[in-house]
């Protein structure tokens, strides 16, 4: 007012005091605005009214002009609300406070100059009454920063204003245990009345008041230029009161005061609001400049931080938001200080980290919540060395020990939350070495800080786990210096190729059957650290001796941890020097380096060996121990041996176990389990250990208390490894140690010896034989059956080529044929062990001349044996053992067929019992479901691969056709479908008669020049049968020049003995009772048969005479008996007196004809004398007599007689031609075809062994022991695909028994063709498609059964010669293929017998790998023989063809009808409508004189 009224007075009138607007429209507005006399109300009105509607530029001026009134009006109005009784809205005081707004606005200079401050001041304190509603406050905190910033620099009586803004007062109440004191307190009104717009709770909240501190917050947020002044405001006033602490350290709150503000800790809702605000500012570069601006604001930011990590865990998010914030101020970041201070902060930030990791709270979602932090921040130390370059040394020392103190704090033994411990441990843990290792350290004082960390939490699973996965990690790395593999190369992906198909499984050994490591390889984030040898080896090395401190354990669990840490190491290692290049082994040592195996054990032998005798408490540690030692030195690995001083520690450490049994057994089941090769490597020594092993294997398989089955596995692999070494130091004794009494009882006792300190490798050989025997009959598991029965049989080879000890071979022939029919379901796998029982008797056929040489009575013993056996089975059938009673039958086959002189009468009456059951067996078989997505079998596709009829039959025909006569003459490669001159295939279809007998059998003749008399024919008979092909060659006799003229004609039929397969045999003459006893018949009672008479009596002529005896009436007139013939009536009479005055005249012709003949001449076939009436025609069929050798042994079989029944015609199309020559070209035996391929020293690669075209003298000496050399050229039996004409090589390996053909794809036989590119196609064409290899490897270290790639090879058969003379047997096999024999993994056999076992066996995996899956050669061709009869069978009967053969008349005598004309013959009695025909005995083919007579 003074102002308004000092103003008026300087000017002439209202024009002066109000000066006239230049626009109407705000002159008319602003009219009552001016009138100064007018009331108050209206002159706000106005004022208000043109305010809210001119445009800034226009209330500039008008405030510059009329600014004393305004105030005037505005501060009039305002006391008028204070002294208003009604209430007031909100929106009224806001309008009103909108003019200061623009008086701030619009006259900040006058504001500036203190105009009217003490009235702005008083107002703006008014309005920050905590008694106020928070709307009027947040106003008025607005106008006060409007105020203050207008200001620029103002004095403490306005800015103290500022400290009326935060009512603390509301956050005492969070601390109920402390004394606060607030030293600024926000005003309260004097008189409640005078309030604009009271507030419903009185006083603030807390919440209000950290909204009306979040808006201040926001104000200088949201202006940069707010910012400086504002932040400074902020720390002045509140900082003492928040952060009382730092406060008094850095000046801004006197050291002496006590209790001013929130010691203990800033309120949590303030320190939420602080760090979400500190986000923003820090992200803008004016805002952030002004942060670390000076200590000061850095030492707040040090608190802020400090408590922020401290929040509770309702905070968490604040506290996750706190430190990624000063995490990326401080260590991402270019520092935006250079003080020391901002230094210091960073060491700070770090060290208040492991706060995080103290448990307070335990309960799952606090726990789940602060796992998340943690996670996080180790996260932020894995990112900080992802450049470690960016780091001081002093800030990389602090980061490592930090996180040192970390696993500290987090692995305590007192923490009380171990779900938090073991969910962040493996991290802790993990973040802690990547971080040191990432750190390019190579201070040792600094790894020796890290070991000295560790030690105390060394004894924690955590703890060890993870340091063996970092280890591993490691050793990854470091593996690519050491054994650097090349990077396989991609195979292109062919078009059409299923990406899903499930890769092949490959071979494995049974010492491959350790678990993978739990680790894989792609997820090592070391490996993509930069790295060189050296600091790989320095890394290595320096985290290793932290395991120094293993033995000191007392926890048996982590202890084992630790082993196997370590054990794990080391077999990373080993895998991969057995995969590396050799030629990288081969350098290391002409270098002299240590070889990783060696630096293994000088690293961990000490450590392993000493864990080994730790007491038995730690008993999984010492088998974990053991088992990494084994691993090590029991190797097949002749580059960088273990020396053979450390093999004497390693022999006692064994002998410790064996003698002094664990609880449980587990120690003993390592040593069985971990060292099954230990006597196939040919370690000096090993001898010592064999009474040991073969005491507990005795004991334990006896006992058998938690044995698993790979462990008995592997009894059997150590067992079938001593054999060969036993026998090779057969009189040798054995000196035993033992540690005390009771070990030397408890091995005699399980041995069962007296009081011996010796033994004698024959004794051991007797003891292994008890255990094999006992383990045959009592375990129940078919492969460790298997493995038994074939390690028995090598048992007896051994003893049978090298200490012939009759009794021992005999018990296992005996042990063997108990097993025969050993099964336990229908499939052929449930009956694995009854068939390798027989294919190990049927082994011994190859040793006969052994066997003779020893005993005669064993090979008696085996093939009667399995004959009994057999024929046991078959009286009572069961016919889910009917693949087994097949493989019965074709073991006989096989004796009977190598050793002719077994079929004696005995064994023929037994084997003709055995083919007749078989045959004839009633059989029921059911069908099995077929799936419905699968169709039913068709003809095509039905199998005969375990059928006792068509087995029985095979035997039958075999025998009858090939006994005695394998091998063939021409040679063993000759399959009795195989013929080396004339064939009935070589001819023409007319010359050649083919017909079928009995349904099963296709027969043919041809006339060939006999090879011992060339001017002589004889007959060859071709035999068409499931089982073959078979030639006879028959001799016709002649009669000598004496004889003819005394000989009666030689009749042309005789008794039919021909036997076709399912008939029945010859009848004998039958016998009356009467005649055979010599004593009166009678006939009063009934004939019985007894089993006693003879099957021969006629009981036929006994039973006609009872009952003609009994009932007369059935007795003809005339006659006594019904024996007596009946008379035929008279009107037969002169017919039947024609036939025989027919066939007297036709006989007194032809022996007139006989007398007047050359004497040299053959026998003349007779003219026939009747034809068939109305066939006078036999064109058709006359080829089929164009012989005589060949009409007359038809004529001798009975084929051309009486026997017309059995016998029919072919339908000779080309048809049936092309199909009797696919016929003949099916095999007749098994035809197997194996690789051969021998790996010379260093050979490893693919290319290096197909590439091998000579080999070693050894090599070549043990092909030349298993298989025969044979001409390509000139081999007629089984190729296997090989060339004749000599691309795949001019000679082959071949072998042939009287069931099988077996040719080797021998590598080295085949021709080099293509040496440059490596590929070898030819080679790899034959050897990559057979399913079985047989390796003879000479190499340094074991052959990889992948090294051949390809999806057939299923069974490798891999021989290594040892240094003590024997040779080491590795087996591999896929997965699905059974066991077979007789070599089993891991044997050691002999020089002598190596030959024949590996020839046996490669022909059993064969076998075994198509066990059930394809038909057998017997099976195939009588699908084929079947078709052919069904199809090709005429509808010309025999009977019709035979007459129209017989009524051809024959050529006169010398007349030429060609190399073979011969007249037709018939028989002499012919049926039906007979009449006589006129004829003259028929013309002779000129036989030639002087031949020897013969018959066949």
């Amino acid at each position: 007012k003074e102002e308004v009224e000092k103003g008026s007075g300087k000017g002439s009138g209202a024009e002066k005091i109000f000066p006239m607007s230049s626009s109407s429209s705000s002159t008319k507005k602003l009219k009552e605005f001016r009138d100064t006399k007018g009331a108050l109300a209206k002159r706000y009105k106005s004022l208000i009214s043109y305010t809210e509607t001119t445009p800034p530029e226009e209330l500039k001026s008008f405030f510059e002009a009329e600014a004393s009134q305004i105030w005037s009006v505005f501060l009039d109005t305002f006391q008028n609300y204070e002294q208003q009784k009604s209430p007031r809205k909100f929106e009224e005081i806001e309008r009103l406070l909108s003019i200061m707004r623009n008086i701030f606005q619009y006259l900040p200079i006058k504001v500036k100059e203190k105009w009217q401050i003490r009235s702005i001041a008083s107002i703006l304190e008014k309005l920050l009454y905590k008694d106020n509603k928070y709307e009027v406050r947040q106003l008025g905190l607005e106008l006060l920063m409007m105020f203050l910033d207008v200001l620029d620099s103002p004095d403490p009586p306005q800015s103290i204003i500022f400290s009326y803004v935060i009512d603390c007062t509301p956050f005492i109440a969070q601390y109920p245990n402390a004394r606060i004191v607030i030293h600024t307190k926000v005003p309260s009104c004097p008189d409640k009345a005078q309030l604009l717009l009271p507030s419903a709770t009185g006083s603030p909240t807390s919440e209000e008041s950290i909204d009306i501190m979040a808006h201040f917050l926001n104000i200088i947020t949201s202006q940069d230029r707010l910012f400086e002044f504002g932040w400074n405001l902020f720390r002045k006033y509140y900082v003492p009161l928040f952060y009382p602490d730092v406060s008094k350290d850095i000046g801004l709150l006197d050291k002496t005061a006590q209790d001013v503000g929130f010691s203990h800790h800033c309120p949590y809702e303030v320190q939420k609001l602080v760090i979400q605000k500190l986000a923003i500012w820090t992200a803008n570069e004016r805002m952030g400049r002004v942060l670390w601006a000076n200590d000061t604001n850095i030492a707040i930011l040090m608190e802020i931080y400090k408590q922020s990590v401290r929040l509770p865990m309702e905070y968490i998010e604040i506290t996750r938001m706190s430190i990624q914030l000063f995490h990326r101020l401080l260590m991402e970041q270019n520092a935006p200080s250079q003080s020391p201070l901002f230094r210091n902060f960073q060491k700070f930030f770090l060290e208040e980290l492991p706060n995080l990791f103290l448990v307070g709270d335990v309960s799952k979602n606090t726990t789940d919540q602060r796992t998340a932090l943690c996670t996080e921040i180790l996260d932020l130390f894995s990112k900080a060395f992802k450049h470690p370059e960016n780091l001081t040394i002093e800030l990389r020392d602090v980061l490592l020990f930090i996180l040192l103190e970390i696993l500290d704090t987090l692995l305590k033994r007192d923490n009380p939350n171990p779900e938090l411990v073991k969910r962040l441990a493996p991290l802790a843990i993990h973040t802690l070495f990547y971080t040191w290792i990432s750190s390019k350290c190579t201070d040792k004082e600094m790894w020796t800080r890290l070991q000295e960390g560790l030690a105390p939490i060394f004894h924690r699973e955590e703890t060890v786990s993870q340091i063996r996965l970092t280890l591993l990690q490691l050793s990854t790395v470091l593996r690519q210096f050491i054994y650097p593999v090349p990077q396989a190369k991609e195979k292109p992906k062919l078009e059409g190729s299923n990406p899903n198909r499930k890769k092949d499984v490959q071979p494995i050994t049974p010492d491959d059957e350790k678990a993978p490591l739990v680790f894989k390889e792609e997820d090592n984030p070391l490996a993509n650290l930069s790295w060189t040898f050296e600091y790989a080896s320095f890394v290595w090395n320096s985290i290793l001796k932290i395991f120094n401190a293993t033995n000191r354990m007392k926890d048996p669990s982590v202890h084992a941890q630790a082993i196997q840490a370590i054990g794990d190491i080391m077999h990373l290692f080993l895998v991969a020097e057995s995969k590396a290049p050799l030629e990288i082994i081969l350098k290391m040592e002409a270098e002299q380096k240590s070889s990783v195996p060696l630096t293994l054990l000088d690293t961990f032998g000490p450590l392993l060996f000493e864990s080994c005798r730790l007491d038995d408490k730690f008993v999984k540690s010492k088998c974990l121990a053991f088992e990494a030692l084994a691993r090590t030195i029991c190797r097949y690995q002749k580059a960088n041996e273990v020396p053979h001083s450390i093999l004497p520690h390693f022999f006692d450490v064994i002998h410790n176990i064996l003698c002094n049994p664990s609880p449980g057994d587990l120690l003993t089941y390592s040593v069985l389990d971990t060292t099954s090769n230990i006597f196939n490597l040919g370690l000096p020594g090993t001898t010592v250990l064999i009474p040991y092993y073969i005491s507990e294997i005795k004991r334990v398989l006896k006992e058998g208390k938690g044995i698993t089955v790979s462990v008995v596995r592997k009894c059997v692999i150590l067992l079938g490894s001593m054999i060969s070494l036993t026998s090779q130091f057969d009189d040798v004794e054995i000196q035993m140690k033992f540690y005390g009494h009771l070990q030397r009882q408890n091995f005699k006792s399980t041995l069962e010896i007296q009081d011996q300190e010796k033994l004698t490798c024959k004794e051991l050989r007797s003891q292994i034989f008890s255990i094999l025997h006992n383990l045959l009959k009592s375990n129940n598991n078919l492969e460790i059956k298997c493995m038994c029965v074939w390690t028995l049989y090598e048992m007896a080879l051994d003893q049978l080529f090298y200490y012939p000890e009759v009794s021992l071979i005999k018990e296992i022939i005996e042990i063997l044929l108990s097993v025969t029919t050993y099964a336990v379901g229908p499939d052929t796998s449930d009956q694995l062990v009854g068939i390798s029982a027989l294919d190990a008797l049927t082994g011994f056929a190859q040793v006969n001349s052994e066997l003779v040489s020893v005993d005669e009575k064993l090979r008696n013993l085996i093939t009667e044996g399995i004959a009994k056996n057999v024929q046991k089975e078959l009286e009572n059938p069961n016919l889910d053992k009917e693949h087994l009673l097949c493989a019965h039958f074709e073991a006989l086959i096989e004796w009977l067929m190598l050793v002719p002189d077994l079929l004696d009468e005995n064994m023929m009456k037994l084997i003709s019992t055995l083919i007749s059951s078989g045959i004839h067996i009633n059989r029921k078989i059911t069908s099995p479901p077929v799936p419905n997505d699968k169709k039913p079998a068709t003809e095509e596709t039905t199998v005969y691969k375990a059928s006792l009829k068509y087995t029985a039959m095979f035997m039958f025909n075999l025998l009858m056709h090939g006994h005695r006569h394998f091998p063939a003459i021409p040679g063993i490669e000759f399959s009795p479908s195989v013929l080396n001159d004339t064939d009935d295939t070589n001819l023409t279809m007319d010359e050649i008669p083919y017909f079928i007998y009995n349904g099963e059998v296709i027969l043919s003749a041809v006339e060939i020049t006999d090879p011992d008399h060339p001017q002589h024919k004889k007959a060859r008979l071709f035999a068409r049968t499931p089982a073959g092909k078979f030639a006879w060659d028959f001799v016709v006799n002649q009669l000598r020049e004496k004889e003819v003229s005394q000989a009666d004609p030689a009749p042309l039929t005789v008794d039919n003995t021909f036997v076709a397969p399912g008939s029945a045999s010859p009848a004998r003459p039958r016998v009356r009772k009467s005649e055979l006893l010599d004593v009166p018949f009678s006939s009063e009672s009934l004939p019985v048969y007894s089993p006693s008479e003879d099957d021969n009596l006629d009981k036929i002529d006994e039973l006609l005479l009872h009952l003609g005896k009994k009932y007369s009436n059935l007795v003809p007139s005339g006659l006594n008996n019904l024996l007596q013939p009946v008379l035929l009536p008279e009107q037969y009479l002169p017919d039947i007196a024609a036939m025989q005055s027919a066939y007297i005249a036709q006989a007194a012709e032809d022996s007139t004809y006989l007398q007047k003949a050359p004497k040299t001449l053959l026998l003349p076939p007779m003219t026939p004398r009747y034809k068939r009436g109305g066939n006078d025609n036999a064109e058709s069929t006359s080829a089929l007599m164009k012989s005589y050798s060949v009409q007359r042994i038809l004529t001798q079989l009975g084929y051309v007689g009486d026997t017309m029944d059995s016998i029919k015609l072919v339908e000779q199309t080309k048809v049936f031609q092309l199909k009797i020559r696919n016929l003949d070209k099916m095999p007749c035996r098994d035809v197997i075809k194996v690789g051969l391929l021998y790996v010379g020293q260093g050979q490893e690669s693919q290319g290096e062994i197909l590439a091998n075209d000579d080999a070693s003298d050894m090599y070549k000496e043990f092909v030349a022991g298993m298989t025969w050399t044979v001409e390509m050229a000139t081999h007629k039996g089984y190729k296997a695909g090989l060339d004749e004409n000599g691309s795949t090589g001019k000679t082959a390996s071949y072998f042939a028994g009287p069931l099988l053909e077996l040719m080797f794809h021998e590598v080295v036989k085949m021709p080099t063709t293509d040496p440059k590119n490596g590929q070898h196609l030819l080679k790899k064409r034959h050897v990559g498609n057979d399913m079985v290899h047989v390796i003879w490897s000479e190499n340094i270290r074991d052959y990889n059964p992948r090294t051949i790639v390809s999806q057939f090879n299923n069974a490798h058969i891999i021989i290594s010669p040892l240094q003590n003379g024997l040779f080491r047997v590795t087996i591999a096999k896929k997965p699905e293929v059974p066991v077979f024999g007789p070599l089993i993994h891991g044997m050691t056999v002999s020089k002598r017998l190596l030959p024949l076992l590996v020839r046996q066996t490669a022909i059993n995996a064969h076998r075994y790998c198509y066990m059930d899956k394809h038909d057998s050669p017997f099976a195939v061709r009588s699908r084929a023989l079947s078709d052919i009869i069904t199809k090709s069978t005429t509808k010309t009967t025999w009977e019709d063809t035979i007459y129209g053969v017989l009524i051809k008349p024959p050529p006169a005598i010398g007349e030429s009808t060609g190399s073979n004309t011969s007249s037709a013959t018939g028989s002499p009695l012919i049926s039906g409508d007979l009449k006589k025909a006129p004829g003259t005995p028929s013309s002779l083919t000129k036989s030639p004189s002087g031949g020897k007579q013969n018959e066949e």
